[in-house]
């Protein structure tokens, strides 16, 4: 009776640990649209020459953009490019441009 109890226990303890970690409609869609979309998704690298009073040095920055058409335009925040000298595109599959 006893060894009875503790599997019956044991099965809903297992139950209700299976149901914590089960996913919403809304996360399973969550996951989907970020799989979908995460290729499109690249990163950006600008190097900019900065000029002070003494010397001229590269200065770096860094940002995010989307690849809106299949001939590579990518949409980016203006300031993210602005008086870029340098910009390279590295893409979610590691390629740079």
């Amino acid at each position: 009776m006893r060894r009875a109890t503790i599997v019956i226990v044991f099965a809903f303890i297992l139950q209700i640990s299976i149901s914590a970690f089960a996913l919403t409609s809304e996360e399973l869609s969550n996951i989907r649209v970020f799989e979908e979309s995460s290729p499109s998704v690249v990163n950006i690298t600008t190097t900019t020459l900065v000029r002070d009073f003494f010397s001229v040095y590269p200065q770096k920055g860094a940002g995010s953009g989307t690849i809106i058409r299949k001939d590579g335009y990518v949409l980016t925040n203006y300031h993210v490019v602005e008086d870029a000298g340098d910009i390279q595109v590295t893409l979610s599959d590691g390629r740079k441009y």
